[in-house]
């Protein structure tokens, strides 16, 4: 019998894909609940599992008495003495118990008991499996598409392994549409252990999956272009409104190679293949660079800006862009500015140069502003040919302090009153 019920509860867990070692662990800990049950808590007892020999042994450990009070722990003197004679008081009798022993009933409580323990595994090691997975791209195929009341896709199923993911609607690109069977590439985002109504279904952990996620374009990336997976270029940060826009900051680790151009690939092949993917969504890449201005700058395109202000302090920045590239730097509903600033990490605000010009009604010689300004000032700009008005507010605050570098007394503050200064001679 015992190699009767080995063998059933082995099959049981082969059915599961279960380990050998791990069907023995288990088989161990559910014989250790039976014995528990039949013979108390407190009672000692060793199993040994085999199955090899597709075996169970259960040994009962007694003490050796002379008058018996509990005979679950307990065996006489004399009857132990039948079967070994050497046997004293005090010393342990070893009982071989025989399965049949337990009763039909707590031998059904312990197949019952063995595969809620085969599913609490499986449970965990899907969890594990999938932890490992997190922020990582899988394929899963779509087997199921609920539809919301607008008509768009509320809730899709995906099968991957015979194991269920989950892609919500905040997790999808808009407007995007699934079609059952379709292979579809997703980020594995959060892994959640089962309701507790799932768990008395007999339910798996939800597998949380997304296509939004900023983490899904790097992966892509990797994914796409050789150089960003073996790490030649570098990503240095991501900003992305998931179906309508993004803006991806890449550095090269070598200098032979040009980091945006190994991302877009010739004739943009590279690229298009991730655009594609992500259902037509616009993919600005920049080459990443520690000049605050310049990355600001690089992070407004298609914009060009003629300059840019930047507080580090209290991370602002003022980008002036041509009139009529205005509109472009901001974007529609201003996403354009919105994913710089999130790329760049300043507050970026968008300035007209026309407004510059507007005030520059006429042109001034900074010779004539010398008492204002300081005489080693107004040399330094001298030399470095900045001789009107309208040269001084072409340039941006940065240059003007680079070019001014070792001038005493020039400072930040000292940089924003000359500005005032021009601005107001220029009226």
């Amino acid at each position: 019998m015992n190699r009767e019920i080995v063998e059933a509860f082995t099959q049981l867990a082969k059915e599961k894909k279960i380990e050998k070692d791990k069907i023995a662990f288990i088989l161990e800990d559910v014989f250790k609940t039976l014995v528990r049950k039949k013979y108390g808590e407190d009672s000692e007892f060793d199993i040994i599992v085999n199955l090899e020999r597709g075996d169970i042994e259960i040994y009962l450990l007694k003490d050796i008495v002379e008058v018996v009070k509990d005979p679950t722990r307990e065996i006489a003197l004399e009857k132990a003495r039948e079967v070994d004679p050497t046997l004293e008081l005090g010393e342990k009798y070893v009982e071989k118990v025989e399965l049949k022993d337990f009763g039909l009933r707590l031998v059904s409580q312990a197949k019952q008991l063995f595969i809620q323990r085969l599913s609490e595994y499986e449970r965990d090691s899907i969890m594990k499996e999938y932890e490992s997975y997190i922020g990582e791209i899988l394929i899963g195929e779509v087997y199921q598409v609920y539809m919301g009341k607008d008509n768009k896709p509320e809730l899709v199923l995906l099968m991957h392994n015979k194991n269920e993911m989950i892609l919500p609607r905040s997790e999808m690109i808009p407007n995007e549409r699934y079609r059952k069977n379709e292979s579809l590439r997703v980020l594995v985002k959060e892994v959640k252990p089962p309701s507790p109504k799932d768990e008395r279904r007999g339910g798996g952990p939800r597998i949380i999956v997304s296509r939004a996620d900023p983490q899904f374009l790097v992966k892509l990336f990797e994914l796409e272009i050789p150089e960003v997976y073996d790490g030649v270029v570098v990503i240095k940060g991501v900003a992305r409104e998931a179906g309508k826009k993004s803006k991806i900051a890449v550095a090269s680790t070598d200098e032979r190679v040009d980091p945006v151009g190994a991302c877009v690939g010739m004739k943009g092949v590279r690229i298009h293949s991730i655009v594609k993917e992500l259902n037509n969504e616009n993919i600005d890449v920049i080459a990443y660079t520690d000049d605050p201005a310049l990355f600001v700058a690089r992070a407004l395109q298609p914009a060009k800006p003629k300059w840019i202000e930047i507080d580090s302090k209290e991370r602002k920045a003022i980008a002036y862009v041509p009139p009529e590239e205005v509109a472009s730097a901001i974007g529609d509903d201003g996403i354009n500015v919105r994913l710089a600033s999130e790329l760049t990490k300043y507050d970026i605000e968008i300035l007209s140069t026309e407004g510059e010009k507007k005030d520059v009604q006429k042109i001034i010689r900074l010779f004539d502003l010398k008492d204002q300004i300081g005489e080693e000032i107004y040399q330094r700009l001298k030399d470095a040919g900045i001789e009107t008005n309208r040269d001084y507010l072409a340039l941006s605050d940065e240059n003007i302090k680079s070019i001014l570098s070792g001038v005493p007394g020039v400072d930040d503050k000292k940089i924003k009153r000359l500005r005032n200064i021009i601005r107001k001679a220029s009226r």
